[in-house]
């Protein structure tokens, strides 16, 4: 993005001393301990208890509580936690696309239909797409890496707007379960 300049690493410090030299040090480091004599079913039912706990521990909002909606199976399941297994009234937030390429709609009426729950429908818009681009730049202080930072900053945007200050979100799902093929070969490599 620019020359000479790089980005740290997540979890990583850089210093820098009288003389300019610089030294990077990592502060931080996921523990992770893998057991391997973990059966499959065991590992199915362990991240399923994971997953219903994280919602109910997220759930205990003192205000209402959005939910975003894909069509994918990361928001519809946190989505189905809350209505299935917490009993939540709860309210989900969809972008749709006019691109039949990337249009979820149906699988996110079903899924509305399914969980009998309120649903708000934002269309993407190109409508001033690159002003809006350029507020992300300048938000996230770097390159946008992809498209999917602007639809999700139209659905914050909508459920700000119908007063919701707590949402939850299946992002990061699909990169941890590659749930798309991008993800699934970036897991592979």
């Amino acid at each position: 993005f620019f020359l000479e300049v790089k980005s740290l690493s997540y979890a990583e410090n850089l210093y820098c001393n009288n003389n300019l030299r610089t030294n990077i040090k990592q502060y931080w480091k996921p523990n992770v301990k893998i057991n391997n004599n973990m059966s499959l079913n065991d590992a199915i039912a362990n991240t399923q208890n994971l997953l219903i706990e994280t919602v109910r521990l997220r759930m205990r909002s003192d205000v209402p509580t959005a939910f975003c909606l894909s069509g994918g199976v990361d928001s519809t399941a946190l989505a189905s936690i809350a209505v299935k297994k917490l009993n939540h009234k709860i309210k989900t937030f969809s972008i749709i696309d006019s691109d039949q390429r990337y249009n979820e709609l149906d699988n996110i009426k079903s899924t509305v239909k399914d969980l009998g729950c309120d649903h708000e429908i934002i269309e993407l818009s190109k409508k001033n797409f690159l002003p809006e681009m350029e507020s992300l730049v300048q938000y996230h202080e770097g390159p946008v890496a992809t498209i999917s930072h602007y639809a999700h900053s139209l659905l914050m945007k909508s459920i700000n707007k119908h007063g919701y200050k707590v949402a939850i979100s299946g992002t990061g799902a699909d990169e941890l379960f590659t749930g798309y093929y991008d993800h699934f070969l970036l897991h592979l490599r």
